[in-house]
């Protein structure tokens, strides 16, 4: 079975996994105009995104146990 006439029939969520996205283009699985069409049909979610803050190093309690001592 041809699968670039695949897509184009049944979804397939897995195919458009970013770490393997490259490597079902290159097999035929999918075209760049599937991964295109994909990309315009998600919605925007942005208003719904929240702020993380974060900081590198060890973490909160680390510095609390060292100020009991």
């Amino acid at each position: 079975m041809d699968k670039s006439k695949q897509t184009s029939h049944t979804f397939m969520p897995w195919a458009y996994d970013t770490r393997v996205i490259q490597r079902n283009i290159n097999e035929g699985v999918l075209t760049q105009a599937d991964v295109k069409n994909m990309i315009e049909k998600l919605p925007d979610v942005a208003e719904k995104a929240e702020s993380v803050h974060t900081t590198l190093g060890g973490n909160d309690m680390d510095d609390d146990l060292e100020e009991q001592d």
